[in-house]
């Protein structure tokens, strides 16, 4: 018995101690590091609470008691603002979810910023300290105004001119650029005063009353002269490296807003140094790049921000710098169409679905669609069919592509998922990022050894990775659709924060305007005010005296559907597909929709005169799918009825592709848009016309157009200059649509 025994205990301890294989080494190796990340979840909680309880009780003081035991002063100030720190932030983050660093840049930050820091965090747990805190400045800079940014560059500039040399100088060059800019802003007014009607320049030129005035304004413009001589000599002494070509300022203004005002003043003071200069400020008012000499030479006086000036340094979406991408796994073009209104010009969509295609196909003609199946081996050939024939698809930018769900979401064994095949990919394209959509299991522990091998092989291609959780519903989607984005960008690039948007959708606004198209103008109005959506004073309908009965049925059944099913969210439409029975069908019927049912309710329609409590549901049509997903309404699907409903489920939301393209585009070219333009988030439909927000009301056809002649009118109030015929061209064959169609025109 004794050797029996023996003998089992040796056995146990020879396997406890046998060599493991790869798999079963990292799987240990990963149990040990989530149990250590546990402990200093656990052991900070444990800190903060004995913090906590010695306050209360006070007797003891803390910060003496921690420094005794060796916590540092960053770590004392951390810990004992934890719990006032939570309670702030109670329902916006979860405890579990931060770690010290996390705490400690929470706390450094300004309060502004903890809502933003705290969406950051929930999506991409990695975050680091030093990228909350650039998140934070950039939050915090982003608020001041463009006079106040301006002011402080011009500090900042003038630091570093004047470090080594005599603040003398630095004193007699301020104030010269002041003693100018007064000269500048006096000579413009009294300019604008002349020459306010041609009647008044006419009047005052021909009278000996006012030729004082003139010779006045000669004597200040050639004080302007030889004051900006001066100043230029100055400027070409201190910064040498300040002239710059025009056509580089727009680029300058987004990465180097110094250089950029240093190369306007340089520009400035050589123009209005010539002796020959008329007195018309230099400046350049387009609707493409905007700059005036005021601006310019006030950066130099650093005078206080009185108005508002300064460069914009967040650029129009429209005038970003055009990318390079492939899409993989297109479907029906959803992830395109964002990747495309984020700068990206799309070489090739991939997809094996014959159906697909031809929708690929009809609704973009210079797109690239192939049809191929990406899990199959690649050849050569097959990689310059992806590319196209255009020649700038050879530097590729982005690989993107949004993989089929069920892998990590139904299957222990992950049959059918692409990572594998997308890794084979990427190492052929060598792209500066991808971006891939998959389901939330990805990062489950069944799959955690799958997923560090890929990230390890993604690391040895020279790629640095994230693993991104984002809601579709923050980004203007009415779903409840959560998915994991696995996304890259080469090492040495720019930093690549989780993108994020404060806009919550809801079915009600999205597709109102198509689900009641018999609606009354008192009804638009009764379902507008259901919907709070924004209604101006002018939009207010009274009641009509008459109304037919059919009308009024009509109308109240479209209030009360609104009433009760506008503010819900739809449900994830790849998961629940279009089903008849079941849990899916359950979840359509409580946002509002009737699986079973295929046409509109109709003005007259017998369910609407007499639907009493049971209300009518809409139907899962495809054009109020398509408003579900946030597809331009002239996006057409190719195929039978059910391969359309199959590919408007399948559509990957091109609002959420466009934030994440929009964020390796930065990544890639440090060119930041302006967040807040009309077309920042703006898809174009097939015919290339821009698909308004469904969140907002649509300009009417001639808005548009007007709106931009508008814009062209808008010159700077300081530089007079003529209109070009580039500006006015597009403007003018959009409002007289005839001249354009005219051959002989």
């Amino acid at each position: 018995m004794a050797k029996k025994a023996a003998k089992q205990k040796i056995s146990k301890a020879a396997r406890l101690n046998r060599p493991l294989g790869r798999e079963e080494r990292l799987v240990r190796a990963q149990e040990h590091m989530a149990r250590i990340r546990s402990a200093i979840r656990l052991q900070i909680s444990t800190i903060v609470d004995e913090i906590d309880v010695l306050t209360r009780e006070g007797r003891a003081n803390v910060e003496v008691l921690m420094k005794d035991f060796g916590f540092t002063d960053a770590e004392y100030n951390t810990f004992s603002n934890i719990t006032s720190l939570l309670a702030k932030l109670e329902k916006e983050v979860d405890e579990g979810d931060l770690h010290f660093d996390n705490y400690r840049a929470l706390l450094a930050i300004d309060e502004e910023s903890h809502g933003h820091a705290a969406q950051i965090i929930k999506k991409d747990p990695a975050v680091t300290h030093d990228e909350i805190m650039h998140i934070s400045d950039q939050l915090a800079h982003r608020r001041l105004p463009q006079g106040e940014r301006a002011f402080k560059k011009s500090r900042e500039a003038f630091n570093d001119a004047f470090a080594v040399g005599n603040r003398a100088v630095e004193s007699s060059f301020r104030r010269t650029a002041t003693e100018l800019f007064g000269m500048m802003s006096k000579h413009s007014r009294r300019s604008s005063y002349v020459k306010r009607t041609a009647r008044r320049f006419e009047k005052l030129t021909g009278s000996r009353r006012y030729s004082f005035f003139f010779e006045s304004q000669s004597a200040l413009l050639a004080d302007i002269i030889k004051t900006s001589g001066e100043l230029l000599t100055m400027v070409r002494s201190l910064f040498p490296d300040s002239p710059a070509p025009v056509r580089e300022w727009a680029g300058l203004a987004n990465h180097s807003p110094i250089k950029a005002y240093l190369a306007q003043a340089h520009h400035s003071l050589q123009v209005m140094s010539n002796p020959d200069f008329n007195g018309r400020m230099p400046g350049d008012g387009s609707i493409h790049y905007e700059w005036s000499s005021f601006d310019a030479i006030r950066f130099l006086a650093e005078l206080a921000p009185e108005y508002e000036f300064g460069l914009k340094e967040e650029i129009d979406p429209r005038d970003v710098r055009k990318l390079n991408a492939i899409d993989l796994c297109a479907n029906a073009g959803g992830q395109a169409l964002g990747i495309e209104a984020a700068g990206y010009y799309m070489h090739g969509l991939v997809d094996r679905d014959e159906d697909t295609i031809r929708t690929l196909q009809s609704n973009r003609r210079r797109w690239n669609a192939v049809k191929a199946d990406i899990a199959a081996p690649l050849i050569p050939a097959d990689l310059d069919a992806w590319r196209g024939t255009n020649k700038r698809a050879a530097n590729l930018d982005l690989v993107s592509g949004s993989f089929p769900i069920s892998p990590f979401a139904y299957h222990a064994e992950r049959d059918g998922e692409l990572f594998t095949s997308a890794l084979r990919i990427i190492e052929k394209l060598n792209p500066k990022g991808f971006f891939f959509e998959t389901d939330l299991a990805f990062n489950a522990h069944r799959n955690d050894v799958f997923r560090q091998d890929l990230i390890t092989s993604f690391w040895n291609l020279g790629y640095e990775t994230k693993k991104w959780t984002l809601s579709a519903n923050e980004f203007g989607v009415p779903q409840d659709r959560t998915r994991m984005y696995f996304v890259g960008i080469k090492r040495g690039l720019g930093s690549l924060p989780p993108p994020t948007r404060s806009t919550v959708a809801t079915v009600g606004p999205a597709i109102w305007t198509a689900a009641f198209p018999d609606l009354s103008p008192h009804g638009v109005y009764e379902v507008k005010k259901e919907l709070k959506l924004l209604i101006r004073k002018a939009d207010a309908v009274e009641k009509p005296q008459q109304q037919s009965e059919q009308q009024i049925a009509y109308d109240g059944w479209a209030k009360a559907w609104a009433s009760r099913y506008g503010a819900e969210l739809a449900p994830d439409m790849d998961k629940h597909r279009v089903q008849p029975r079941g849990m899916s069908a359950h979840l359509w019927r409580n946002a509002g929709f009737d699986p079973q049912r295929r046409d509109l309710p109709r003005l007259g329609d017998r369910l609407v005169m007499n639907y009493g409590k049971r209300l009518p549901l809409l139907p899962l049509s495809v054009p109020l799918l398509q408003r579900l997903q946030v597809m331009p309404d002239d996006w057409r699907f190719e195929g039978d009825e059910q391969s359309k409903l199959q590919q408007v489920c399948s559509v990957r939301p091109p609002e959420v592709s466009l934030a994440i393209a929009r964020e390796i585009h930065r990544a890639i070219t440090s060119q930041a848009v302006d967040l807040d333009h009309p077309a920042a988030w703006k898809i174009k439909g097939t015919n290339g016309k821009w698909f308004w927000s469904l969140l907002s009301e649509p300009p009417t056809a001639q808005g548009i157009p007007a709106g931009r002649w508008k814009n062209v009118r808008g010159i700077d109030k300081y530089v007079s200059m003529p209109l070009t015929l580039y500006q006015i061209a597009p403007v003018f064959f959009e409002l007289c649509p005839l001249a354009s169609s005219d051959p002989d025109f």
